[in-house]
């Protein structure tokens, strides 16, 4: 077989709670590199949709992440817990800066 392996690829989709501001849900949708007419990505469907996945699988099983669920073609992430904080400071949130020169590398020197 002299053609090249297939290139693997997807597009990852981030979902926020938008009350909160944390991650409800990561979707990967999974793609490859189609070589003609031109090197281009396509979405990767039914056996190299699973050629795909299983790749995702098996490097996430070294990041201790185990659990997709899959929906259509997808492999879905769910159930991040939220932190305690608000990831964005509120409106009018007092100032943390501690240092006096104005800027937040924790230093008294204007400018450095």
């Amino acid at each position: 077989n002299t053609n090249e392996i297939p290139r693997q690829t997807g597009v990852l989709r981030l979902h926020l709670d938008a009350d909160q501001g944390c991650v409800d849900e990561l979707r990967f949708h999974p793609a490859y590199i189609k070589r003609y007419p031109t090197p281009h990505p396509v979405p990767a469907e039914k056996g190299m949709g699973k050629v795909v996945r299983r790749r995702v699988r098996d490097l996430s099983k070294e990041l201790g992440k185990t659990v997709f669920e899959v929906e259509a073609e997808d492999l879905v992430l769910r159930g991040f817990d939220c932190p305690p904080v608000p990831i964005r400071p509120e409106p009018g949130a007092a100032d943390t800066d501690t240092d006096t020169d104005g800027d937040t590398d924790g230093d008294t020197t204007a400018g450095e």
